[in-house]
């Protein structure tokens, strides 16, 4: 997911896979998915929409490297928690 958010590290991959932006669609995969489940009626939280508003604040992953760091992981955890809430998900959960 860090290459759909930061616009770096899409850069380094583009350069490594030897493609231009237009050769490569970081999102096809999360819309497919999305599309996948919206046709099954099944919720699906995609965390790429909250991990591009927040990298513009804040660093979410460890220098040079695609695995998120301790502030990624509270914003998943966010995340996830804002996702069930709004679904209903929670129900019965103390």
């Amino acid at each position: 997911m860090s290459d759909q958010v930061n616009d770096a590290m899409r850069a380094d991959t583009l350069r490594e896979m030897n493609h231009g932006p237009e050769m490569y669609d970081f999102g096809f995969w999360n819309r497919k998915l999305s599309s996948f489940a919206q046709e099954r009626e099944i919720p699906v939280l995609d965390l790429a929409p909250g991990f591009a508003t927040a990298i513009a604040n804040e660093r979410l992953y460890f220098e040079n490297d695609t695995h998120v760091n301790e502030r990624g992981h509270v914003l998943i955890a966010e995340l996830i928690q804002e996702f069930l809430e709004a679904n209903e998900l929670l129900r019965g959960a103390p």
